[in-house]
């Protein structure tokens, strides 16, 4: 310790009297930064053993710690040969290894002046010195890795924090998860999210239908609607309110089911129409979600029956009545089209209301047995 002491006192008294050198490295700094990348990772080294060793390294172990130190601090000083570095060195070992030789710190002095001490990346580094994953987080390091995470798993610890951050975030501010998320229960079905999409409008699987809010939004949200509450709604007898203007795409469900975020306006004068039932009748309202698929496929097979069609264009009752359960039964056009046996291009330009497309007749065969199977009677 006394040796050391001498050293350090020396060393001070020597860089008195000369000049200060500027550090080659300068050039380097990026913006905002008060240092270099050659001290931050000696400061981040001495930080580490201060901490392992709860104050200077007086184990076997310094001889360790200095190796990757000096090439960081040769950078610094103008290199291995410079005028100041070994004097630099020594004052660093009086301050961080007091038990190591003075004859120990010139061998390794040596070593470097030999081109034996080269940078080490920063994973390098941290196995070199031992430092784990842990303590590198603890003590805020950055430009030196870990021992026992390479910096591809460091990346992959770091996303996995941040995304437990944001679900928590999430969860805090009342937002749905997304485990019950209209994607994730796509997913569970082994369905697209589109199909599911339609699925849900027509009322084959029971989920909150479409709103013009995100189900996530944690402000202002409407208590949830199921396809059952708006059927039973469809079909309760509209009341005698007078006229009223004719509903449009969005107002789908009536005139008393509004749409989620649909706005009411006042009917402006001359564009109201007369409802087409006389006064003192009331009107039963029947919606899509009451009609099945087994109706419209047998309507669809009643019209093949008495046509007598096995290929070509379709009449435009047989198109609607196709399209109609298909839709009601949410097979999209892509699903029809391999259970036909033909492209989805072929199925939508000959469903289109106003198709000139038609079937072959294994396409018009296909099609018929598979109206029978939504049918039931195939």
């Amino acid at each position: 310790m006394k040796a050391a002491a001498e050293r350090l006192a020396a060393a001070d008294a020597a860089a008195k009297q000369e000049p200060s050198r500027p550090r080659i490295s300068a050039a380097y700094r990026g913006p905002g930064q008060s240092y270099d990348r050659n001290a931050q990772r000696l400061d981040e080294h001495e930080r580490f053993i201060l901490d392992l060793c709860d104050g200077p390294c007086t184990t076997d172990d310094a001889d360790m710690h200095l190796r990757p130190m000096l090439p960081h601090l040769a950078a610094m000083r103008g290199g291995f040969d410079a005028e100041d570095f070994q004097r630099a060195t020594h004052r660093l070992c009086a301050r961080l290894f007091p038990n190591l030789p003075a004859d120990v710190i010139d061998g390794i002095i040596e070593e470097g002046r030999a081109g034996k001490l080269r940078f080490l990346r920063a994973d390098q580094y941290g196995q070199a010195i031992g430092l784990t994953a842990e303590r590198r987080k603890a003590l805020d390091i950055r430009r030196i890795g870990a021992c026992d995470r390479s910096k591809t798993q460091r990346a992959r610890d770091r996303k996995t924090a941040d995304r437990n951050y944001q679900r928590d975030r999430r969860a805090a501010a009342g937002a749905t998860p997304r485990g019950n998320s209209k994607k994730a229960m796509a997913a569970a079905l082994g369905i697209s999210y589109a199909t599911l999409k339609r699925r849900i409008k027509a009322g084959i699987i029971a989920y909150p239908p479409m709103s013009h809010e995100p189900l996530s939004s944690a402000i202002g949200r409407s208590p949830p609607i199921t396809p059952t509450e708006v059927a039973q709604a469809s079909s309760q007898p509209i009341s005698k309110t007078g006229p009223a203007r004719t509903g449009g795409a969005s107002q789908n469900a009536g005139a008393d089911v509004h749409a989620h975020g649909a706005r009411t306006r006042a009917v402006p004068a001359g564009r109201a129409v007369v409802l087409p039932f006389l006064p003192g009748e009331e009107v039963e309202r029947q919606g899509d979600l009451i009609s099945t698929a087994e109706a419209h496929a047998a309507k669809a097979l009643e019209i093949i029956e008495a046509s007598g069609w096995a290929g070509g264009p379709m009449a435009a009752d047989l198109r609607q009545a196709v399209r109609d359960a298909a839709r009601v039964r949410g097979t999209s056009r892509q699903e029809l089209a391999d259970a036909i046996g033909i492209s989805r291009q072929q199925v939508t330009n000959s469903l289109r209301p106003q198709g000139t497309d038609g079937f072959g007749r294994n396409a018009a065969a296909n099609l018929k047995a598979w109206l029978q199977r939504q049918a039931g009677a195939g």
